[in-house]
């Protein structure tokens, strides 16, 4: 199982991946639903993520219309380093979405809308393979159906609606795949792009930290408490939360 967590990429016009999440959780992945936080696993892990990444409907994969199909692959956070791209081709608008979601959506405005908080690009390690849910049979499904309505007309507690696809099949079939593409060991430069993310959140962290240090600071000292309690309660130097309490109070 992927200790370096689990990134599940939620698309719009894209197949469903709600199911697909709550199936992985319930086996025990760590499961992040969005880049940022994928990011900060892997970071912290050391390693490559298990990239899932949902089709588009309609797309070339050879299964057409809607549909529940997923590219599989390991990839690392990193550093963003593209460039300003010009090339406005489907394809390479394509490949820019896919490595950075900020970079994709400054370079077309009909592209997905970036939804990261950090400006982190994603290295696929591995050539992406798919992975299909399979459906669930038409008559089961409209047996569950029926079931449930009937379960939830009768009772206050209400069960969630059957799904169209085996998501618990489909999360066995992941660790499968898994199990016969091991997570690849990282190259120095790999790994010093993880090293370098890790350092770049963890800065983040500490600035977020450190104002909300400032900030407090301001509170409690109008509170009533004076220098000594503030530095004992905050780890700030006696000397230094004068000069911080005179900040806060002209910011």
């Amino acid at each position: 199982m992927s200790y370096g967590g689990v990134m599940v990429e939620e698309l719009p016009s894209a197949a469903p991946v709600s199911g697909l999440i709550s199936a992985l959780r319930r086996a025990d992945y760590e499961v992040a639903k969005n880049r940022d936080a994928a990011a900060r696993i892997a970071a912290t892990a050391g390693s490559a993520a298990l990239r899932i990444t949902p089709h588009l409907d309609n797309d070339t994969c050879g299964y057409q219309g809607t549909h529940a199909a997923y590219s599989l692959t390991w990839a690392i956070p990193m550093l963003c380093p593209l460039q300003h791209v010009t090339d406005s081709s489907p394809q390479e608008l394509a490949r820019l979405q896919r490595a950075c979601s900020r970079c994709g959506a400054e370079a077309s405005k009909s592209g997905q809308p970036d939804t990261s908080t950090v400006h982190l690009a994603w290295w696929d390690l591995t050539t992406p393979q798919t992975l299909r849910a399979e459906p669930v049979p038409t008559e089961d499904l409209l047996r569950a159906h029926a079931w449930a309505k009937k379960m939830n007309n009768s009772s206050k507690y209400k069960m969630p609606m059957p799904e169209p696809y085996k998501w618990v099949d489909l999360a066995d079939s992941v660790y499968f795949w898994e199990e016969a593409n091991p997570k690849p060991n990282l190259a120095p430069m790999e790994a010093l792009a993880v090293a370098g993310v890790r350092r770049f959140l963890t800065r983040l962290q500490m600035d977020e930290a450190e104002q909300e240090v400032r900030r407090l600071l301001g509170s409690a000292h109008a509170a009533g408490a004076g220098p000594t309690t503030l530095a004992k309660l905050s780890g700030v130097s006696r000397r230094t939360i004068p000069n911080w309490l005179r900040a806060v109070a002209t910011a």
